[in-house]
């Protein structure tokens, strides 16, 4: 059978002709021929589920003609040539990819610390900047550089992946209150799972501002911005919220925390 590979921004596509019971290690390898890029670069990802090494593509149901979306890791050296490029990236977004190389280059300047708001061990969201979305990650040590508190995360969905650092304003608490379409408001900011290059299928986890409901027979429709990463946004983006919409949850005081909220923690 044959299946489409589509890079998140949807720049590069590949149809590559496979069998239900190929290797995620293989079919990266594949796209690695297709593509050229490294397999060990991949993060692929379908119905939103990563796909891991070990497994074969029967175990995600993939089937003929299915879309599965290629994430492409991002080298230390790629952020460094992208931030001394004042025509590749924004002011603000340099400074904040400098900010995490910075972190994970030069630990030896980080403050072992503790936070008012999580610990060692906490399950939490994180935004990846690179991508803009949303993914769930757990606390592994917090530092602080100067007044900064900075969080060292490891990626849930990636083990292999190394530990790097963000500042306190990527990570939040793990999303956990589903809300039902019939509640939304107009103004209220939500995390929405959305594909930007294909609606049809699943995607990522974006912030997403309601500015329009609309509530047919058959189509539930929301209009607002997409919040991509920090400064990108999509104005008067339609998404049709086929799955699952959930609350933006606020940092709460490790004082102030409930039983029930440090099991939503784990």
């Amino acid at each position: 059978m044959y299946v489409k590979v589509r890079t998140m921004d949807g720049k590069q596509e590949a149809i590559l002709t496979i069998s239900k019971l190929t290797e995620v290690e293989d079919f990266k390898h594949e796209i690695e021929k297709e593509l050229h890029i490294k397999a060990d670069l991949q993060r692929l990802f379908f119905r939103g589920k990563q796909l891991e090494n070990g497994y074969k593509l029967y175990d995600y149901n993939v089937n003929l003609n299915d879309v599965i979306q290629l994430m492409v890791k991002v080298q230390i050296n790629d952020i460094e040539n992208k931030a001394t490029s004042s025509n590749s990236v924004n002011t603000s977004n340099s400074n904040y990819e400098k900010e995490i190389i910075d972190n994970s280059n030069k630990e030896e300047e980080l403050v072992e610390a503790e936070s008012l708001y999580y610990k060692i061990g906490d399950a939490v969201d994180c935004l990846d900047q690179t991508y803009g979305a949303w993914f769930e990650a757990i606390i592994l040590k917090i530092f602080k550089k100067e007044d900064k508190v900075i969080y060292n995360l490891q990626w849930e969905f990636d083990e292999k992946a190394p530990p790097f650092n963000v500042p306190e304003s990527s990570v939040r608490p793990r999303a956990k209150h589903l809300l039902q379409f019939n509640s939304l408001k107009i103004g209220q900011n939500v995390m929405i799972n959305h594909n930007v290059d294909d609606p049809k299928e699943t995607g990522l986890w974006y912030d997403f501002t309601v500015l329009k409901i609309d509530k047919k027979r058959r189509v539930q429709e929301l209009i607002g911005t997409l919040h991509i990463g920090r400064d990108q946004l999509l104005e008067n983006h339609k998404v049709n919220p086929r799955g699952e919409i959930f609350a933006i949850e606020e940092p709460k005081l490790l004082k102030d925390r409930t039983p029930e909220d440090e099991q939503h923690m784990i």
